[in-house]
């Protein structure tokens, strides 16, 4: 049997073009206002590589990147009011990656958004790197902050809560619950019907060991010794100078 590649035809534009770009209306920025602070210096470096993290991987954030860029109130913006504007432009973009994804590749980017953990053995890891959903540098993210923020939205964790109570509704132990609930309260009643005296001497037995087990471990504490009260100073640092 031949193996097949699911395939996405998403445009990852032309991130040279791009950044060439930024450095370009940069240039004119900053001859322009040739009086800046070093301290608006700092600003304006952190605003435009900001840009180029976010509207760099594909083409059409590329093109919302251009249009924030050539907007007149772009050099009075943080990186976090920037990272939303973006955020707030690419959501019908964002959106349509999100509905190419099967309910496990969401599943990986959720967790991967949510606390930067996977498994090795994750199979949906390789097919999102190759769509750039995915980058490694130097360790596993997300292709952007503002994709991460879409991803982690409310409607996202609904989709990981519905695809969690599904996989817990189509568990071995979820299709036998009822079953072995019957069959136990079957032969409860079985006991009680034909054989009281078993039934009796059954309930008396597990009262005791319901009585018996609390009783058990109160006596263990007894015999527990106090645990011995270290100075908070020494444990973190080490040997305290006299």
């Amino acid at each position: 049997m031949s193996r097949f590649i699911k395939c996405y035809a998403e445009d990852s534009g032309e991130p040279a073009t791009f950044k060439r770009r930024l450095k370009e209306k940069a240039a004119k920025i900053l001859e322009r206002v040739p009086d800046t602070s070093k301290r608006d210096l700092n600003k304006l470096s952190k605003l435009f590589q900001t840009l180029a993290d976010e509207c760099s991987p594909k083409g059409p954030l590329q093109h919302i990147g251009l249009d924030i860029l050539n907007q007149s109130e772009f050099e009075e913006l943080t990186k976090d009011h920037l990272i939303n504007r973006i955020a707030t432009q690419a959501a019908t973009y964002y959106q349509d990656i999100w509905q190419c994804c099967t309910t496990e590749e969401r599943l990986t980017l959720f967790h991967l958004a949510q606390d930067r953990f996977l498994s090795p053995r994750d199979h949906d890891i390789e097919p999102l790197m190759r769509r750039g959903l995915i980058v490694h540098d130097p360790d596993l993210h997300l292709m952007n902050e503002s994709f991460k923020r879409f991803v982690k939205t409310e409607k996202g964790a609904q989709v990981i809560t519905n695809y969690e109570q599904e996989a817990k509704e189509n568990s071995a132990w979820h299709n036998l619950k009822m079953p072995l609930l019957v069959i136990l309260g079957a032969v409860v009643v079985f006991l009680f019907v034909t054989q009281r005296d078993l039934y009796d001497s059954s309930l008396a037995i597990m009262t005791a060991i319901t009585t018996i087990i609390p009783a058990v471990f109160k006596l263990l504490g007894v015999f527990q010794k106090e645990p011995v009260r270290r100075d908070p100073q020494k444990s973190f640092f080490g040997k305290t100078d006299n």
